[in-house]
């Protein structure tokens, strides 16, 4: 519901953002060139999806201190929109 914040929550995790004309995109960090995705951020009036990530998590500390949890798949949470995001290891890709 607020770009500028979802913006400024997904620098914290390390990624880049550009905002476009239909919002913002969120990519990896130029460093990461073996790691392509691209998230597709719009401003609206209500909030509401599940994000996953699959692959390691190099720095736990970082999540821990945005308030995400350990749990026995991965790391798990909230953005600032209230969207539960998960990161799981790359192998649950074929268990989904």
């Amino acid at each position: 519901t607020d770009l500028d914040a979802s913006m400024a929550f997904y620098e914290t995790l390390g990624l880049r953002t550009l905002r476009d004309s239909h919002g913002a995109l969120v990519m990896p960090p130029a460093k990461h060139r073996a790691i392509d995705f691209m998230l597709q951020l719009r401003e609206s009036g209500r909030a509401g999806s599940r994000l996953r990530f699959y692959g390691g998590i190099e720095d736990g500390d970082r999540l821990r201190a945005l308030g995400f949890t350990r749990d026995a798949l991965g790391w798990s949470g909230m953005d600032p929109d209230r969207r539960r995001l998960e990161f799981l290891p790359e192998a649950m890709l074929s268990r989904r």
